[in-house]
């Protein structure tokens, strides 16, 4: 893809739910729901720990129940537009905070919601108006266990 291309939408991980996304997938074949087995369409070949885009070209990501790693925060933060939007859908499971690494180290506008997708609960965390990524963390934003090594 060249520099100038804009991406509407990227559904990292996605198999086709969205008509209108690209999809960032490292199958071909859909591997769930009633179409499984079929090709993906809009399909981009790669993961989100390195998103094979140029820099600055999507407008919005989302990212649903896909393995969230912080090399994959620094690559959405890479190829999101300046003032673009990044969605992030997980389970919290025992009441943790899915996302809160991605909410340490991207500059946004940040909300957080309970949604249902079918059956299954899930952590919605919506950053609009991305900004940059985070270089340094103060010490009170960290929990627990986590560090972080930037």
């Amino acid at each position: 893809m060249q520099n100038k291309t804009q991406i509407e939408l990227l559904d990292i991980g996605g198999e086709g739910r969205h008509e209108t996304a690209w999809n960032l997938n490292p199958r071909s074949k859909k591997t769930i729901g009633p179409d499984k087995g079929r090709d993906i369409l809009r399909l981009i070949h790669g993961r989100a720990e390195r998103i094979p885009l140029p820099d600055a070209c999507v407008l919005q990501i989302m990212m649903e129940r896909a393995p969230l790693r912080r090399a994959a925060i620094f690559e959405m933060i890479r190829v999101i537009v300046p003032g673009g939007t990044i969605i992030l859908r997980h389970h919290a499971g025992t009441g943790r905070n899915p996302h809160v690494v991605a909410q340490q180290l991207i500059d946004a506008d940040c909300s957080v919601q309970q949604i249902k997708i079918g059956c299954q609960g899930l952590q919605q965390t919506c950053f609009e108006n991305v900004r940059q990524v985070r270089t340094t963390i103060p010490s009170n934003q960290l929990r627990g266990e986590l560090t972080l090594e930037l």
